[in-house]
């Protein structure tokens, strides 16, 4: 009997988040309390390998460079019905000093199927599409124009964009350091999974 009341949930009845959901309903939020769910769940995602994401780039101006590390899940983490492959969070450098925060994780579905698959389970969450892209806009100073246009803004602020990435999407927050959510730097990988040694 405990089996079946554990396997089914009657009608009208909400069924608890599993962790990998919390957590991605957690990144939607775009807030710094997303690291400290995903710290408490991270069990679900299982042993990870980590890549750092340090690119100094000749094309860039040396003034902008990119650190950060990039996360491979040794198997899909199912949730809302999309696979989740791997995370990645990165910042921004703009003279020596964070200037955007990035974070998120990579599905195996194009961006129109995530953001459904998102709808689906959570109606309250509503998507803007621009351009085959779609965001949730936190902090109203930030006019989204999409990947060919580009991100038009004026500080703070802070976005949820899933965008293409490598014939899947990537789903992920970028803030800007003086955003109201008041981020200074991003947490250690090694504080938010269980990595490979």
């Amino acid at each position: 009997m405990m089996l079946l009341c554990a396997l089914f949930t009657p009608p009208g009845q909400a069924r608890a988040a599993g962790p990998s959901e919390a957590v991605l309903k957690a990144l939607l939020r775009c807030k710094p309390a997303f690291f400290e769910t995903l710290k408490t769940n991270r069990a679900a995602f299982g042993k990870v390998t980590v890549t750092p994401h340090d690119s100094p780039n000749a094309a860039r101006p040396a003034a902008l460079q990119v650190e950060g590390s990039i996360v491979s899940f040794a198997a899909p983490v199912e949730v809302y019905g999309l696979s989740l492959t791997g995370y990645m969070q990165v910042t921004l450098m703009q003279n020596g000093k964070p200037g955007t925060f990035w974070w998120g994780f990579e599905a195996t579905a194009q961006p129109a199927d995530v953001a459904k698959a998102i709808s689906a389970a959570l109606p309250e969450v509503k998507f803007e599409e621009r351009n085959g892209s779609f965001g949730i806009v936190h902090e109203v100073d930030t006019v989204w124009r999409g990947p060919k246009d580009g991100l038009q803004t004026k500080p703070p602020w802070r976005i949820l964009l899933i965008e293409p990435h490598g014939g899947s999407a990537s789903v992920r927050c970028a803030v800007f350091h003086e955003s109201k959510v008041g981020m200074t730097k991003l947490p250690a990988i090694d504080d938010l999974f269980i990595v490979e040694p």
